[in-house]
């Protein structure tokens, strides 16, 4: 086998190992055809059914028929757990504030994401997408969320962080798109100060921020699920019926 051949078969199955992703994808369809999609990313170790069981308590209104699709991560070694194989979006080298982030597995994941809106919004319009996650499923979601090349109908990041070392070009369709951050006081997998820097920096790069806590640790909570919903509700308020 000649060294070509031999890269455009690797090039070849890791393009269709991330077209397969929407395959592979836990999916909650509305009872009629969905005129919004929320795409949510889970976080180290799960997969997508984590957040599965959260649709019912977002109560969103009636009119908005959600699309929820739920990826799984690929199965990679994870350093800091004795590099032992689980799901990941990406490796984690250190649980330090200042972690050294694993810029190579986050694109490929942000990547992954960018072709499984391609494949929904055959469907959904871009603008009526939302990405959403958990801890490394943020990292994912505000990684595509500011490079997609169309717009986005929002961001949500619950636990998570904004990689320092991360550059991303911020795509002139989602400059603006507003981010919800969620984050818990007493969180120490990612302390509450990386939800603060998160913020700070989409509000300097100029999207509409809001930004809550809640007394809790790295989870999420009923609280906040409404929240979310209210949050949803609100971006999608032209399709209300009552």
């Amino acid at each position: 086998m000649t060294g070509a051949l031999f890269l455009y078969i690797l090039q070849y199955d890791k393009k269709v190992r991330q077209q397969m992703l929407i395959s592979e994808c836990v999916q909650v369809q509305p009872e009629t055809d969905p005129n919004i999609c929320i795409i949510w990313l889970h976080g180290l170790g799960a997969n997508g059914h984590d957040f599965e069981p959260i649709v019912p308590h977002l109560e969103i209104d009636e009119g908005i028929r959600p699309w929820f699709v739920f990826p799984n991560a690929p199965k990679i070694r994870v350093t800091i757990n004795n590099s032992i194989t689980m799901p990941a979006w990406y490796d984690i080298f250190e649980m330090n504030i200042n972690r050294k982030a694993d810029i190579k597995g986050i694109n490929e994941s942000i990547n992954s994401i960018g072709m499984l809106i391609d494949q929904i919004k055959v469907k959904i319009t871009t603008k009526n997408i939302v990405l959403a996650g958990f801890s490394q499923g943020g990292v994912i979601a505000y990684g595509a969320g500011i490079s997609y090349n169309s717009k986005l109908a929002g961001i949500l990041g619950l636990s998570t962080y904004f990689p320092k070392d991360l550059k991303l070009e911020h795509h002139p369709s989602n400059q603006k798109t507003e981010v919800f951050i969620c984050h818990g006081r007493y969180d120490e997998i990612v302390p509450v100060a990386l939800g603060k820097e998160a913020k700070h920096y989409f509000e300097e790069n100029g999207h509409k921020v809001q930004y809550t806590e809640y007394d809790m640790e790295h989870q999420v909570i009923p609280l906040q699920c409404k929240e979310i919903g209210d949050w949803i509700n609100s971006l999608f308020s032209v399709y209300k019926t009552t």
